[in-house]
């Protein structure tokens, strides 16, 4: 059971961190008129790989289903 409780404790901490980012960013454009429905602009140094973030979470789902099914049995 503690593989279960790091796992979670360490999902926690990733999504503290994303929480920070976000509210970085969302600080940083503060004041800004953004269209919300219009494109992302492109950025050639962030872009984002859909795909390659639909495998991690995946990924990561499929572990957490796992450690809880070990933690039940």
């Amino acid at each position: 059971m503690s593989a279960l409780k790091s796992s979670i404790e360490h999902l926690h901490s990733r999504i503290i961190e994303l929480e920070h980012v976000v509210n970085s960013l969302e600080t940083a454009l503060e004041g800004q008129q953004r269209d919300m429905f219009a494109a992302s602009p492109s950025n050639e140094n962030n872009t984002v790989d859909k795909a390659a973030i639909n495998k991690r979470l995946d990924s990561a789902i499929e572990k957490v289903e796992q450690l809880l099914k070990d933690g039940t049995n």
